[in-house]
């Protein structure tokens, strides 16, 4: 790294090591240090250019699919998995439209990139890029957010898998254990009360449908 990169080293950086039957790999520590908010820079936008339009065209298709439908109020996307869903394509002057952004951008982008004197730099080091591939992926660690903000902590997912069930699924105190014929009964519970719903929602389409109407 030159001289301007060495000085801006972080210096208050914080790892925790949780791990009770393995080592903790080498240069975890400067890699959890910069904190689970840190945002790696790329050293090419070309990468990120291709996912961004992806996510644009996935993200028209789907606005234009289901315009005019009514908002949910209650909606929170924190709670809620994104779906595979693939949308058909809208129609053609929105497509049109689209590919003559996206090629607008690429050429200013070729512009830029001709212009820069210096390729951009990763603010990772190559070691510490690996590192943080091996552990995205990894069955055997895995990387938490530390209590009241103390950094990240890096333990055994089986153990973090064990504790999360002692401690909370297996607290008796916050949470009754069913028996087998208990869960049965919710279960076929649940069966008629998304029957009823089912059965109440089609009534109501009925009744609002035009031509259900006498004359």
């Amino acid at each position: 790294m030159d001289i301007m990169e060495f000085l801006a080293r972080p210096t208050n950086m914080a790892c925790h090591n949780l791990l009770r039957h393995n080592e903790m790999p080498a240069g975890t520590s400067q890699l959890l240090g910069h904190g689970l908010n840190f945002c790696v820079k790329p050293a090419s936008t070309n990468d990120m250019t291709l996912h961004t339009f992806n996510r644009l065209e996935k993200d028209i298709r789907r606005m234009w699919a289901l315009r005019g439908k009514d908002e949910d109020d209650d909606y929170n996307p924190a709670i809620y998995l994104k779906s595979d869903y693939v949308f058909k394509p809208a129609p053609i002057h929105i497509e049109q439209a689209l590919e003559a952004f996206k090629t607008r951008v690429k050429q200013k982008l070729f512009q830029l990139q001709r212009q820069r004197l210096r390729k951009p730099k990763c603010n990772l080091s190559p070691p510490s890029m690996n590192l943080m591939e091996h552990l995205k992926n990894n069955n055997i660690y895995i990387v938490v957010h530390g209590d009241k903000n103390l950094g990240p902590c890096i333990l055994e997912r089986s153990f973090y898998i064990y504790k999360g069930f002692a401690e909370h699924l297996g607290n008796e105190t916050n949470y009754k254990p069913l028996s087998a014929r208990a869960v049965h009964c919710k279960q076929r519970g649940l069966q008629y009360l998304f029957r009823d719903w089912m059965s109440s929602s089609s009534r109501d389409n009925v009744r609002t449908t035009p031509w259900s109407t006498s004359a």
